[in-house]
């Protein structure tokens, strides 16, 4: 799949990105914008919404925390080797992670082995945008939430 269109929602707001230059904007923001909230990416051949009367098949969710963060994929192609949710997984976190929220509302964190510097993050953030697909850059582990 070519995406064509990427959808983000940044601090609960939906944003859109079709060339270049604005899908690199938009990645900067979510990496260096303070938010407890993360934010959602969507690689797909239209933009999303909330009325949108077709979702997505794949997301990346995207939390950052001081120099840090944490993805989670969701593929809901039952037919491809990544069907499922995923988290990051870093073999050798941090002794001193900090928390990386997946969802500060319940409150929910990833789990510690999820944690990736952050250029990494960026990284497959970048992956994910051009090729729509769980990016290889980084390693996976089963996750228990999406």
């Amino acid at each position: 799949m070519t995406p064509t269109v990427i959808t983000a929602i940044v601090h609960n707001d939906y944003r859109y990105a079709r060339t270049g230059a604005e899908v690199e904007r938009l990645l900067d923001d979510i990496i260096t914008t303070t938010s407890d909230w993360a934010s959602l990416l969507y690689a797909s051949d239209r933009p999303f919404a909330d009325d949108s009367d077709v979702r997505p098949i794949r997301q990346l969710r995207v939390s950052v925390e001081t120099g840090w963060g944490a993805l989670n994929f969701v593929n809901e192609v039952k037919t491809d080797d990544t069907h499922g949710t995923w988290d990051s997984w870093n073999s050798k976190p941090p002794v001193h992670t900090p928390n990386i929220w997946f969802d500060p509302g319940t409150p929910t964190a990833f789990p510690t082995s999820a944690a990736l510097p952050i250029a990494l993050v960026r990284q497959a953030m970048s992956e994910f945008c051009r090729t729509g697909v769980r990016p290889e850059c980084v390693r996976w582990q089963p996750a228990r939430w999406y």
